[in-house]
């Protein structure tokens, strides 16, 4: 009989560990596979806000390149048409205090002289916001060459056409109309004079630098509207 109960409570005892396990399994089968769906309800959620992320990112960058392709297009100019108006000016830099002159071999400076006759220019105007900046003394337009470098040529290609812009502050600044509308390098290319009065490159130009906003001092207005 002893052993008959000895052998019972084994077999009682292994059925409750045989049970136990099979719960603990069966317990650690159902946290896992919780955890797992948590984790999956994360990464979903973490991949659809990237996604949306991804398309508001490429939706505005779409949006911005019509709109500059918008801008670019309407911004052509062709080199038959004659400017609308023109006005005599100088150029003053607000970095240096210099204007903007050329001089007869076509170097492009910045001059701290009052009465230099080489920074008078003549601003030719087609349409609302394109101009070409002339040089009377020199005979020679203002322009930008493919490396972003200043240069005075005789002929009025468009490579001397300019984006004029009215800034917020009353200076004006003037945008290489080549390099915007062919977009051959990254970067703003406008016109700058330094502190020291040179030119500087195009490349290294930005929108909101002081080198490249100008005070445009009206002549016309002023009775000098003749050059010697």
């Amino acid at each position: 009989m002893k052993r008959c109960n000895m052998e019972e409570n084994r077999t009682g005892r292994q059925k409750i560990s045989f049970i136990q396990i099979a719960l603990l399994c069966v317990s650690f089968i159902l946290v896992s596979s919780i955890s797992l769906v948590q984790e999956k309800r994360i990464f979903l959620q973490n991949y659809k806000i990237k996604k949306d992320i991804r398309y508001g990112l490429l939706s505005k960058i779409l949006t911005n390149n019509a709109i500059l392709k918008r801008a670019r297009r309407s911004h052509k100019v062709s080199n038959a048409v004659t400017p609308s108006n023109s006005r005599l000016v100088r150029l003053q830099s607000k970095a240096s205090l210099s204007s903007l002159g050329v001089f007869k071999n076509g170097s492009v400076y910045g001059g701290f002289s009052i009465n230099d006759k080489h920074a008078l220019l003549k601003l030719e105007v087609y349409g609302t916001s394109i101009v070409r900046i002339l040089a009377l003394k020199a005979k020679k337009y203002i322009g930008m060459n493919k490396r972003g470098r200043l240069c005075a040529t005789l002929k009025n290609d468009t490579r001397n056409l300019w984006r004029e812009v009215h800034e917020q502050n009353d200076f004006f600044t003037y945008q290489s109309l080549y390099h915007f509308t062919n977009n051959t390098h990254r970067g703003h290319f406008f016109l700058a004079i330094s502190r020291s009065g040179s030119p500087r490159n195009g490349n290294s130009t930005k929108p909101g630098m002081n080198s490249a906003q100008f005070l445009r001092i009206d002549l016309d207005s002023l009775g000098q509207n003749k050059t010697k």
